[in-house]
């Protein structure tokens, strides 16, 4: 089937690799959290495939496109749909991570910096929507008592698309419980603390009075989804 692409972009589709699958609209969207999207009205009597690239460079520095190893890329970024139809994307940038940002972390003060964008109507390019440094991020987490920590696992508010919801180790090289926060990149304020002790590493006489969850820094983040309002949540638990 064709592809529609710019020009030379043709490049990135020949490593491509599928991170993520979402429902957006009439269309599906392949996303390969490394270059772009690959986007398909699957209703379409004569469907064909765009690519849109995302706002990052693939290949920092020197990395060979070919054998550079991916890593946990989902920890770092996210493509998310809100629910006034726009898609975000999300990009945690580390000095830390060889698939960082196109910004140039080089001349950067801080060791990261959270970016968000969110997809133009015409599905072509992307638009910045806010930008917020380590400093910032720091101060905002030493006001709510939380470690200086880089966050984790970004996840859009459906409700609200300035806010971004991560995950955060309550102590660094710790893996035994996580805070569940969300950032407010627009009025950059931190809040909606939730604790989650990690399933893997609960044992029997631990505080129960967080929450029990699935082992995110093992690389199994949660699943987020909204349930309909007829659905009985004690029957969807105990499926």
């Amino acid at each position: 089937m064709r592809i529609y692409h710019a020009a030379g972009e043709d490049q990135d589709l020949c490593w491509w690799e599928t991170d993520l699958v979402v429902p957006f609209g009439d269309s599906l969207y392949w996303v390969d959290y490394l270059r772009g999207i690959l986007l398909c009205d699957v209703f379409s009597p004569i469907p064909d495939f765009r690519y849109v690239r995302l706002p990052v460079n693939p290949y920092p520095g020197s990395c060979d496109q070919e054998l550079a190893i991916r890593g946990s890329m989902h920890m770092y970024r996210s493509v998310c749909v809100t629910k006034n139809g726009g898609m975000k994307f999300v990009d945690v940038a580390s000095e830390d991570t060889w698939f960082s940002a196109g910004n140039d972390l080089e001349s950067c003060p801080t060791p990261f910096t959270i970016t968000s964008w969110t997809l133009t109507s015409d599905r072509l390019s992307w638009i910045k929507d806010a930008s917020l440094d380590a400093n910032v991020f720091f101060s905002l987490a030493s006001n709510e008592h939380l470690p200086q920590i880089v966050p984790e696992f970004p996840l859009v508010d459906m409700e609200d698309p300035n806010v971004i919801y991560f995950a955060l180790p309550l102590e660094e090289g710790s893996n035994d419980k996580a805070a569940f926060v969300a950032l407010d990149m627009v009025r950059r304020t931190l809040g909606l603390r939730n604790t989650y002790t990690l399933r893997s590493t609960l044992k029997p006489g631990d505080d129960n009075s967080s929450t029990t969850s699935c082992n995110l820094f093992g690389n199994e983040p949660f699943l987020p989804f909204e349930f309909s309002n007829y659905l009985n949540l004690d029957a969807a638990y105990n499926r």
